[in-house]
C-alpha cells in the first residue's frame, strides 16, 4: 500500500538571462546599366544585422525595359523657294585691225553672267572671250569684166548651247543669205577649260524671313493617390504639354500588392565579432576586417571583407565600357599599348606616354610648344574641319585644368546683332560661342572635358562703364583684366599679355575668305587680306575682348598690331571683328 505524497520542494533559482537580439535594418542603392544580372539597372537592397551585411542577405530588383518609341510627329512646313539663278549671255562684236590674234579683223564673242540682271552683258561681268579672225587677203587678180551689181547679204547671228550642227559644246549659228539663197555657218566653242583661280567673294544677299517659331514640348507629372477613381493602388499621372496647351495625359497605376507569404520559421540567435587588420593578408592586398559569425548549434562562421582601392570607386563609377582616369573621369577604353592620338590623352595619362613626345612640361602638363590641339573647326576652307591651335594660358593645379586661347582667329562675328546698349551677359556673340561655336568644334566627350566657368565682368576702369552681371559659360572672351597687363588700374596677377605684340593674332584662310572679313592686314600693313592676298601667318586681325568700351554701345577689341582699344565710342558692337574663343579643360 503506497502511502500519502510528500509536500512539494521549494520553487529553484531563476535561470540566467538570455542574449539580447540583433537589430536588423535594411539598406537600398540605385544602380544604372548592366550589373548584378539586371539589364536596364534596378535597386540593390542589404539587410544589416548591427550594421554588418550577413552572407547572402542582398537581393536586386531589376528595371524593366524601355517602352516603345511614340510615333514620329508631322513634318514641317516647307522651306522659302531659293532666288533665280543668274542668266548667261553672250554678244557679238566686229572689228577690223589687228586684235588680240587676228591680223586682219574678225568677231569678239564675249560670255557672261547677268549678274545685276538688267539682261545686257556689262563689261564688268565678262568672264570668257572668244576671237572668229578674217582671213589673209590675197593678191590683187587681174580685173575681171564688170558684172551684174551685187546684192547686199543679210547675216544672222543666234548663240546656242549644247550639242548642234558640227558643234558639241554650243558655239554661235551663222545664217548667211545672198540672193535668196541661205546657207549656214557654225562657230563652235572649245571644250571646257580648267577651272580658273577663285573669284572675289560677292556681297552677302539679304537675310530672309525668319521662320515660324517651332512649339515647345514639356512633361509635367504628379502622384495619383491611393484609392482614387483613376489608379486603385495609386500611381503617376503624365501630362503632356505643346506650349502652354495640354495634348495628352496619361496614368501610370501600380500594381495590387500581392498576397501575404507565410511566416517563415525563427531563425536563431546569432552574434559577429569584428576585428580589423592591416597590409596583405586573409586574401585581401589592402588589410580589412575579420568578422566570425556565432549561431547557436552551428560551427563558428569567419568570412573577410577587404578594404578596397581608389581604383575600385573610379571603375565602379566608370562601368565595363570607359577607362577610369584618376582626376580626370571616365574617357573611352584604350589598351596600355596603344598610342595617344591628342594631347589630352596624353595629359590624362590614358594611353601609353611612351607616344607622347613633348616640347615642353608646365607644371607637370604635357604641351607642344607651350600649345596643345583639342577640338576641330574650319580654318582652310568650309567644307573640312582641322584640329584646333590652342595657346596654354594658365595652368590651374590645383583643379587640374588648363586655360586655353585659340592660337588663330577662328571666325569673324559681331558683338551683337543690333546697335543698342548691350553687356556680355546678353551679347549674340556669348550665344553663338555656347551654342553654335561650341557643337560644331567639339565631340560630346571634348565638351564634357570643358567645364562651366563663372566669369566676373567687371567694369571698365579707364572709362568707368559697367561691365554686366557676371555670367557662366563654357566657351568665352578674355576681358580686359586677362590682356592689360602694362595698366596699372587692374588686378595684377590676371595678365597673359604684357606688351602689344603678345596680343598679335592671325586669321585663318577660313576667317578671311569664306567669312569676308574685313579686319585683317598683310604683315600689320594698310594693305587688307584677301583671297587673292591670303598667307598663312602674316594677315593680323582684330579680335573681340568680352569688356565694354567707351560706353555700353561699344566693345572692347585687340588690333592688328596687339594694341587694346576700349574707350572707342560710336556703336561698334554690330561692326564684324575676329573671334578667339577661351576656355578651361580639365585633365
Amino acid at each position: 500500500v503506497n502511502g500519502q505524497d510528500g509536500q512539494d520542494g521549494q520553487d529553484g533559482q531563476d535561470g540566467q538571462d538570455g542574449q539580447d537580439g540583433k537589430v536588423a535594418t535594411i539598406q537600398t542603392m540605385s544602380f544604372a546599366g548592366e550589373q548584378n544580372g539586371c539589364l536596364n539597372g534596378g535597386i540593390q537592397i542589404d539587410v544589416l544585422i548591427d550594421g554588418v551585411v550577413p552572407p547572402k542577405q542582398t537581393k536586386y530588383i531589376c528595371n524593366g525595359t524601355d517602352g516603345k518609341d511614340g510615333q514620329d510627329g508631322a513634318d514641317g512646313h516647307d522651306g522659302n523657294n531659293g532666288a533665280d539663278g543668274i542668266s548667261t549671255l553672250v554678244t557679238t562684236v566686229p572689228f577690223t585691225g589687228k586684235q588680240e590674234n587676228c591680223d586682219n579683223g574678225g568677231i569678239r564673242i564675249d560670255i557672261g553672267a547677268d549678274s545685276n540682271r538688267n539682261a545686257t552683258l556689262d563689261e564688268s561681268e565678262v568672264i570668257s572671250t572668244r576671237y572668229v579672225c578674217n582671213g589673209v587677203n590675197g593678191q590683187d587678180g587681174q580685173d575681171g569684166q564688170d558684172g551684174q551689181d551685187g546684192v547686199t547679204p543679210t547675216i544672222v547671228t543666234s548663240p546656242f548651247s549644247g550639242a548642234q550642227g558640227t558643234c558639241e559644246h554650243g558655239g554661235i549659228e551663222i545664217e548667211i543669205t545672198l540672193n535668196g539663197a541661205t546657207s549656214k555657218q557654225y562657230v563652235c566653242h572649245g571644250a571646257d577649260g580648267l577651272d580658273g583661280k577663285d573669284g572675289t567673294d560677292g556681297q552677302d544677299g539679304q537675310d530672309g524671313q525668319n521662320g515660324t517659331n517651332g512649339t515647345n514640348a514639356s512633361i509635367s507629372t504628379s502622384t495619383i493617390a491611393v484609392g482614387s477613381t483613376e489608379c486603385q493602388a495609386g500611381g503617376v499621372k503624365i501630362d503632356i504639354y505643346q506650349d502652354t496647351t495640354l495634348i495628352s495625359t496619361q496614368n501610370i497605376c501600380n500594381g495590387s500588392n500581392g498576397e501575404n507569404g507565410e511566416d517563415g520559421t525563427n531563425g536563431t540567435n546569432a552574434s559577429v565579432d569584428s576585428e580589423s587588420f592591416e597590409g596583405a593578408q586573409n586574401g585581401c592586398t589592402n588589410g580589412g576586417i575579420k568578422l566570425t559569425i556565432h549561431n547557436e548549434g552551428q560551427a563558428d562562421q569567419v568570412q573577410f571583407v577587404c578594404n578596397g582601392t581608389s581604383d575600385d570607386v573610379c571603375n565602379l563609377m566608370c562601368g565595363i565600357h570607359q577607362y577610369c582616369v584618376k582626376h580626370s573621369g571616365c574617357l573611352d577604353k584604350k589598351t596600355y599599348q596603344e598610342a595617344c592620338t591628342t594631347d589630352i590623352e596624353c595629359m590624362s595619362g590614358v594611353c601609353d606616354n611612351g607616344s607622347c613626345t613633348c616640347e615642353a612640361v608646365i607644371d607637370g602638363v604635357c604641351v607642344f610648344d607651350e600649345s596643345f590641339t583639342f577640338g576641330n573647326y574650319y580654318q582652310t576652307n568650309d567644307v573640312t574641319k582641322e584640329p584646333i591651335k590652342w595657346r596654354v594660358l594658365d595652368n590651374d593645379k590645383a583643379n587640374r585644368r588648363v586655360l586655353l586661347l585659340s592660337e588663330y582667329v577662328l571666325d569673324a562675328q559681331k558683338y551683337h546683332t543690333s546697335p543698342v546698349s548691350i553687356t556680355w551677359e546678353n551679347c549674340s556673340l556669348r550665344s553663338w560661342l555656347n551654342s553654335t561655336f561650341l557643337n560644331n568644334a567639339f565631340s560630346e566627350a571634348e565638351q564634357a572635358m570643358i567645364p562651366t566657368t563663372h566669369l566676373t565682368n567687371p567694369k571698365n576702369l579707364i572709362n568707368n562703364v559697367a561691365g554686366g552681371n557676371n555670367t557662366d559659360d563654357k566657351i568665352f572672351l578674355l576681358g580686359l583684366s586677362d590682356i592689360y597687363g602694362e595698366n596699372t588700374n587692374y588686378e595684377a596677377g590676371h595678365w597673359y599679355f604684357n606688351k602689344a605684340a603678345d596680343r598679335i593674332a592671325y586669321a585663318t584662310k577660313y576667317t578671311v575668305v569664306n567669312r569676308s572679313f574685313a579686319y585683317a592686314y598683310l604683315d600689320g600693313s594698310s594693305t587688307q587680306c584677301t583671297s587673292r592676298n591670303y598667307q598663312l601667318n602674316r594677315c593680323s586681325a582684330y579680335w573681340w575682348l568680352r569688356s565694354p568700351g567707351g560706353t555700353t554701345y561699344d566693345a572692347a577689341y585687340v588690333n592688328e598690331s596687339g594694341a587694346v582699344y576700349s574707350n572707342n565710342s560710336g556703336h561698334n558692337v554690330v561692326l564684324v571683328f575676329g573671334v578667339r574663343p577661351a576656355l578651361w579643360v580639365q585633365y
